[in-house]
């Protein structure tokens, strides 16, 4: 039985499809997920890793703010 968290049969077919990916792709997807505006901790809460791990695989300068335009 599962802790009671909102997981929805679409977290738990993405992070499969996530699990899927090599690293490079994995990397690819973490970084478009937070220049869309995903919170670092919401993309480690779904994707079950770390706010650490997700920082050293992106580029967190990027995606953000008026020089995005």
């Amino acid at each position: 039985m599962r802790l009671p968290t909102f997981r929805i049969f679409a977290d738990d077919a993405f992070l499969y499809q996530f699990l899927q990916m090599s690293r490079t792709a994995q990397d690819e997807c973490l970084q478009f997920l937070y220049d869309e505006g995903y919170d670092i901790q919401v993309i480690a809460d779904k994707l079950r890793l770390s706010r650490s791990s997700i920082y050293n695989r992106i580029n967190a300068n990027r995606g953000r703010g008026p020089s995005n335009d």
